[in-house]
């Protein structure tokens, strides 16, 4: 066995895999046109987010529109209906107060009417 460095498949092949990385050129980059490109995206970027933010901000813009109307419509209802409640409170309290009065007129009348026949009974029996 050779002990030459050259010779030994291992470091034949270390050897081919330096080169092969040698032998490739360096890509130059323009700094002027990555600077560009650059910009170029981070403005994309930024009118992007710009965008995401203008639609949230149009549907924040949309849910709190409906729930203020949809809170104003409650409070519409609720001023409606305490109208019609007051009005039937006020049908209901002018009915019982027809009702006493009823109430009184019959007792009233009644009497009249058991006197009227406590006197026929009593003159009846004469």
């Amino acid at each position: 066995m050779p002990s030459c460095p050259h010779t030994c498949p291992l470091t034949r092949l270390r050897a081919d895999q330096e080169n092969a990385v040698k032998l490739k050129a360096p890509r130059k980059i323009d700094d002027k046109a990555a600077a560009l490109a650059f910009e170029r995206e981070h403005r994309k970027r930024e009118g992007q987010r710009r965008k995401e933010e203008a639609a949230i901000a149009k549907e924040r813009g949309r849910r709190e529109k409906a729930a203020a109307d949809a809170q104003a419509a409650i409070e519409t209802a609720k001023r409606e209906h305490e109208k019609r409640a007051s009005t039937i409170e006020m049908e209901r309290a002018r009915l019982e107060k027809r009702s006493q009065a009823e109430d009184a007129r019959w007792e009233k009348h009644k009497k009249k009417l058991e006197i009227a026949l406590r006197r026929a009974r009593d003159g009846n029996r004469d």
